[in-house]
């Protein structure tokens, strides 16, 4: 929750929702599995993070264009033996929701005169994971085949 009142700087309140939503260096990798080598590239995700500009703007109590929540969407895999499969990040993406307008209602005996009343905005996220698996694939090794020749000679003690 992010507090607003008369004289709130919309910028500034959509840079704290930012900082509530993502932290304050959020990051821009994630590790494919659990035990990932930091110094190998390739076992890293790269975050696709397409944060909206600020251009939160208003006066007077009114904030348009705030973005106030986002969903976390990560895209996943089983791979590996098929009876030990093992859950591999593909992807991961930040959504934001569309950006709305807040209106700061004061309401009650306490808005009287005072610009120091404050209301209360809703910061909202979520993380979805979404499976991408492919139906799994057995494969069987052919079994060798048995080369039953023997020398043309192999019986002559006994002939």
């Amino acid at each position: 929750m992010i507090r607003l009142n008369q004289t709130s700087d919309c910028s500034l309140l959509q840079g704290m929702v930012y900082a509530a939503l993502l932290g304050t260096s959020p990051p821009d990798y994630v590790a494919s599995f659990g035990n990932s080598d930091v110094q190998n590239a390739a076992d890293w995700v790269k975050i696709i993070n397409d944060k909206p500009a600020n251009t939160a703007s208003g006066s007077g109590g009114v904030c348009s264009d705030m973005v106030l929540g986002m969903s976390i969407e990560i895209l996943f895999a089983n791979v590996g033996y098929l009876a030990n499969p093992q859950a591999k990040i593909i992807g991961v993406r930040f959504k934001y929701e569309q950006p709305q307008e807040i209106v700061y209602q004061c309401i009650g005996q306490f808005c009287q005169g005072s610009g120091s009343a404050s209301q209360y905005v809703e910061v909202v996220s979520s993380v979805s994971f979404i499976d991408i698996s492919q139906p799994p694939i057995s494969d069987q090794k052919s079994l060798p085949e048995f080369q039953s020749k023997a020398p043309s000679d192999f019986f002559h003690p006994f002939l």
